[in-house]
C-alpha cells in the first residue's frame, strides 16, 4: 500500500495565488499604457496666435497634446505672405528653408520628433515685414501619427496681417521732455540695429548724414542733433492713430540704430521697415556698398537680442543674453 503524502503547509497553494495576483497585475498595466486602447480625437489641440514683439511680428503655435500617449512624426507647415521675411525660429528645432509655396505666398516646415503625452509645445515665428501697404494671412497646417499609426491633419483659422501704409505729421517737442515721454505709461520700444559689413566702412559724419536724411524724409521734427555722441532725436505725430512718435538716430559701437517709441506697436514695426529699407537703398546709391545684402541685422539669431557691437569679419561674437557665440559676416 502506497503511502499517501500530506500537503506541507499551504507553500503551494500560496504560490498559485501570487502568480495570478501578478498576472492580473501586469494585465492591468497593459491596458493603462496600451497605445491601441488610447483615445486621442479632440485631444490634440493647436492654437496659434500673432503678435507684435520689438522691432517684429512673432507668429506662435502651440501644440497641445491632453492624451495619454505621445504623437510622432509632428510637422507643421506654416504659410505666409511673401511681404514678410522669416528672421528667426525659436527654440531652435529642424525646418526645412522657406519656399514659395503659390503666388505671393512661402511657406516653412518644421519637424518636431514628438509631442509627449500631457504636455505642449510652443514655436515661434518671427517675420520682418519687407514693405507696407500690404495684406495678406498667415496659416498653420499640421500634421502626425497618432498612436494607431494613422496620418491626423489640423488646420488652425487664417489670420489677416495688415501693414498699412503710415503718415507722420512733425510735432515740436522741448528737448527736455523726452525722457518724459519715454516714461509715460504705455509706450512701447523697438530697436533696429544695423552693420555694414564692408572692411574700411564710411566716417561716422557722412553716415550721421544719411540717417538724419533718412528719418527726415518720414516728415519728422528734428528736435536735437549732437555730432559729437552722433545721435539725432525727431518727434511726430501718426494722422491715422493719433498718436505721439519718438525716433532716435544713433551711431554706436559699430552699429547704426534706430529707436522708436509710441503707445501704437503696429507704428513702430512699419515704421523701423520703412527707415531700414530706405537707409540700405540710401546707402547703396552712394556707392558705399554694392548690395544691400551687405547691411546686416546686429541681432543674435538665436535669441533676437541685440548684440553688444557690430563684430569684425569671421569674428565670433557672443550674445549677452543667452550668452551663445556666432559670426555675422
Amino acid at each position: 500500500m502506497s503511502e499517501r503524502r500530506e500537503p506541507k503547509g499551504d507553500s503551494g497553494v500560496h504560490g498559485l495565488v501570487l502568480f495570478g495576483e501578478s498576472a492580473r497585475q501586469k494585465a492591468k498595466e497593459k491596458d493603462i499604457y496600451s497605445f491601441e486602447n488610447v483615445d486621442q480625437e479632440n485631444k490634440i489641440k493647436i492654437i496659434s496666435q500673432l503678435a507684435p514683439h520689438g522691432s517684429q511680428y512673432r507668429y506662435s503655435v502651440l501644440i497641445i497634446n491632453e492624451s495619454v500617449a505621445p504623437v510622432t512624426e509632428v510637422k507643421l507647415r506654416i504659410k505666409y505672405p511673401n511681404f514678410l521675411t522669416l528672421i528667426r525660429i525659436t527654440p531652435a528645432t529642424a525646418f526645412s528653408p522657406p519656399k514659395k509655396e503659390e503666388k505671393d505666398i512661402e511657406q516653412v516646415l518644421v519637424e518636431l520628433e514628438q509631442i509627449s503625452e500631457h504636455s505642449k509645445k510652443q514655436i515661434n515665428f518671427y517675420f520682418d515685414p519687407k514693405s507696407v501697404n500690404n495684406k495678406g494671412k498667415i496659416s498653420t497646417y499640421t500634421t502626425f501619427v497618432n498612436t494607431q499609426d494613422f496620418v491626423r491633419v489640423i488646420n488652425t483659422e487664417s489670420i489677416i496681417m495688415n501693414i498699412e501704409k503710415i503718415s507722420l505729421m512733425p510735432k515740436v517737442i522741448p528737448g527736455q521732455e523726452i525722457q518724459d515721454f519715454l516714461k509715460k505709461k504705455g509706450i512701447k520700444k523697438a530697436v533696429k540695429s544695423l552693420g555694414i559689413a564692408i572692411k574700411t566702412p564710411p566716417d561716422l559724419l557722412i553716415q550721421l548724414n544719411h540717417l538724419e536724411q533718412v528719418i527726415k524724409m518720414q516728415n519728422l521734427q528734428l528736435v536735437a542733433k549732437d555730432e559729437n555722441k552722433h545721435i539725432l532725436w525727431f518727434y511726430g505725430t501718426d494722422i491715422h492713430s493719433k498718436e505721439d512718435i519718438l525716433v532716435i538716430g544713433q551711431l554706436t559701437a559699430d552699429k547704426i540704430e534706430f529707436l522708436a517709441a509710441s503707445k501704437n506697436h503696429q507704428l513702430l514695426i512699419v515704421l523701423l521697415a520703412i527707415l531700414t529699407e530706405d537707409f540700405k537703398k540710401r546707402i547703396l546709391s552712394t556707392g558705399i556698398i554694392s548690395s544691400t545684402a551687405q547691411i546686416l541685422d546686429v541681432e543674435c539669431k538665436f535669441c533676437g537680442n541685440i548684440l553688444p557691437y557690430f563684430p569684425e569679419q569671421n569674428e565670433l561674437i557672443e550674445c549677452h543674453n543667452c550668452h551663445k557665440e556666432q559670426t555675422l559676416w
